[in-house]
């Protein structure tokens, strides 16, 4: 299943992704705001075999983001469920550093909202972000997305303590 914008494909995973998903999540940029360092080669390889064997069940979507007009890959956005009884969904994103700032996180964003209320009959979709992380944020707003709040120091990294702001939109909203 593919999801397609004006600049981007949206697709599943397949075993030739390995070294592009190798190369974000040993990436200092891509996990700055979430771990506090590199996955080791077995670790890597352990959640990309997890992705293909979850890949796109009922509850669990990951997504390879690549340029329509080329087939690059740029990053990756997922949905899953958290809550079935009450249909909500969370959602994420990340991108190769040199893919940021063009507005690609928020287009892909904005397809996986869509997804996630047309075909996923979500009533609630919500992401989080380390709070620092002023840019997940400001995609979060770009996405039509409100601030419910920030939980404080639910996340310790490099041994400092980090809240986690929440955003969230209700599928009368979009």
């Amino acid at each position: 299943m593919d999801i397609k914008t004006e600049r981007l494909i949206l697709r599943e995973f397949n075993d030739k992704d390995y070294k592009f998903f190798k190369k974000l999540e040993q990436n200092e940029f891509y996990i700055k705001y979430e771990r506090d360092s590199i996955p080791t080669e077995e670790e890597t390889r352990e959640k990309f075999e997890g992705i293909l064997e979850k890949n796109n069940s009922k509850d669990n979507y990951r997504f390879l983001i690549t340029r329509a007009e080329d087939g690059e890959p740029l990053g990756t956005v997922l949905v899953w469920c958290i809550d079935k009884p009450i249909r909500e969904w969370e959602i994420g994103w990340g991108l190769s550093q040199e893919h940021t700032g063009k507005g690609i996180a928020t287009e892909a964003a904005r397809a996986l909202l869509k997804f996630g209320f047309d075909k996923l009959n979500a009533h609630r979709i919500q992401a989080n972000c380390n709070a620092n992380n002023i840019a997940s944020e400001k995609i979060m707003e770009r996405i039509g997305m409100k601030k419910e709040g920030t939980l404080r120091d639910t996340r310790i990294l490099r041994g400092e303590w980090f809240g986690s702001t929440i955003y969230s939109i209700l599928e009368n909203e979009i």
